[in-house]
């Protein structure tokens, strides 16, 4: 029993080492699912036409943004499977747009707050807006969650935020107490 205990504890040490001494990487791509259920893989293009299968804990946001351009930072593991992707371990991510062409759009990204009577979205780097237009009912059942939004911004003043009039949005994660 004793050495079962220790083959698993080195093990897991060599695993953590292994992760430990990897290389940071980022990469660029757009996301896209490939496989069949029960077996989905979240894949990350990159203009290279360079394929990356994404794992980590991430992985749930990520997978909500199907054919988004994002910015991954992590690390790059070998592939489990001769002829398949590299795995990518995801730390971290930003999102860079939405939609591709003539509807490409760079969304605000954050988390939704409420602030008195008005909706607020916190961004990531701590700037707040005012969410207006037709989606303020529908937020207000989903205070909490982070999403991205896009639409038309409009500046703000000393004592006045910056609105944005959204047109589109995305949950990205729900408020931690509405995951079902």
């Amino acid at each position: 029993m004793n050495k079962v205990l220790f083959v698993l504890m080195l093990t897991a040490v060599l695993a953590f080492a292994n992760i430990a001494d990897c290389e940071k990487l980022t990469l660029i791509g757009k996301l896209y699912l490939v496989g069949n259920v029960p077996f989905l893989k979240l894949v990350l293009e990159t203009k290279e036409n360079d394929k990356f299968y994404l794992e980590g804990n991430m992985l749930s946001e990520l997978k909500r943004l199907q054919h988004t351009t994002v910015k991954v930072n992590g690390h790059q593991k070998d592939s489990l499977v001769q002829g398949h992707p590299p795995v990518f371990w995801v730390d971290s991510y930003q999102i860079i747009s939405i939609g591709e062409g003539e509807n490409l759009k760079i969304p605000w990204v954050g988390t939704l707050k409420a602030k008195g009577d008005n909706l607020i979205l916190l961004s990531e780097l701590g700037k707040q807006y005012k969410i207006t237009g037709n989606v303020v009912t529908e937020f207000k059942q989903h205070i909490g969650a982070k999403i991205w939004v896009t639409g038309t911004l409009e500046q703000g003043w000393f004592w006045k935020p910056a609105t944005i009039n959204v047109d589109a949005y995305q949950i990205i994660r729900k408020h931690p107490t509405k995951i079902k």
